[in-house]
């Protein structure tokens, strides 16, 4: 059955696959930096690093023309209602982005020194098998009854949306905290993240993903058929 979150794992293999996907990642007590997520693998593993001013705002314009429009924004379920969306297509970016800037020369080299420095920091690889839950920041922390979110979106120094921002939790309980910009692309990421989370728990790495929607076995169901067909072919040899 083609279901919605199917289709949103394709879609969120594909992104990562082509030109990636833009988001806020938050931090504890410190400012949220925007980055890319892609992936080399077929989604096996998802990689994440920091982006330029203008990488930013080509990601960001580029998918609310693709998805702002899929689903109402709901700004009374804002933590911090810091950013709201309009008709225009350039209202939604945060107002540092929205100027053009003519940068100096001595300006450029230390704004590419910046990135350079920050993807040392802030760049990394996630192995969606050491996933293990994708966390909705509108639900309760298991961690903490009563309080919502994770611990680091809840001291992030920035205000997130509440229904614009999930947690891909550890198996070590760390997590990397993530915010959409609109919430057509948070409800593409976020179903296709769980969509992914699920299958990779259930062992269906990218090879068995790739042979099609009725491939729904996992790596050690397949193990198992081998081993049966070997014993059946020694027992008629």
């Amino acid at each position: 059955m083609f279901t919605r979150a199917l289709f949103a794992r394709l879609r969120l293999t594909l992104l990562c696959a082509q030109n990636g996907i833009v988001l806020r990642r938050h931090f504890s007590r410190s400012t949220p930096h925007f980055i890319k997520i892609f992936s080399t693998d077929g989604c096996d593993t998802i990689s994440y690093t920091p982006l330029s001013t203008g990488q930013i705002a080509h990601g960001l314009k580029e998918q609310y023309v693709k998805y702002a429009s899929t689903f109402q924004t709901t700004s009374s379920q804002s933590s911090t209602p810091h950013r709201s969306l309009s008709s225009s297509s350039m209202e939604f970016l945060p107002a540092h982005l929205q100027r053009p800037i003519k940068s100096s020369f001595l300006a450029t080299s230390a704004a590419h020194l910046k990135l350079s420095t920050s993807k040392l920091f802030y760049a990394g690889k996630i192995d969606m098998k050491k996933v293990s839950a994708v966390h909705p920041a509108r639900n309760e922390d298991p961690c903490c009854p009563g309080l919502k979110g994770t611990k680091t979106l809840r001291s992030s120094r920035d205000g997130y949306n509440v229904s614009r921002s999930f947690s891909l939790v550890l198996a070590d309980d760390h997590t990397l905290d993530l915010e959409a910009e609109t919430e057509g692309e948070y409800w593409l990421i976020f179903r296709g993240f769980l969509h992914l989370q699920r299958e990779v728990a259930n062992g269906r790495m990218a090879a068995q993903r790739s042979k099609g929607i009725g491939s729904h076995y996992t790596q050690e169901e397949q193990a198992l058929q081998v081993s049966r067909e070997a014993e059946e072919a020694s027992r008629n040899a």
